[in-house]
């Protein structure tokens, strides 16, 4: 849709390796405390939900293990991109 492919969208040589290691079993309470953001609260703090990321992986290097923030500033890159031509 959004016209990353291949860059994005999948795992092959030459690809971004954007992985997000996901437990669909586990339960956790939402809370802007353990975000990894810049602002202090949450729409759906303390909603209790299931599944829960464990690992982020930003083009093959671990940034996110658990709670803990392991990437730093500027790591992100802009991705310019076509029109898609789609509406959805």
């Amino acid at each position: 849709m959004f016209r990353l492919f291949p860059q994005k969208g999948t795992i092959a040589v030459g690809s971004d390796g954007d992985i997000i290691l996901f437990d669909p079993n586990k339960q956790h309470t939402i809370s802007a405390s353990t975000q990894h953001s810049n602002v202090d609260y949450s729409l759906f703090e303390g909603r209790q939900v299931q599944g829960k990321v464990e690992k982020n992986f930003l083009r093959g290097q671990l940034i996110v293990s658990d709670q803990t923030w392991l990437g730093r500033p500027g790591m992100g890159r802009y991705l310019r991109r076509l029109a898609s031509g789609r509406v959805l």
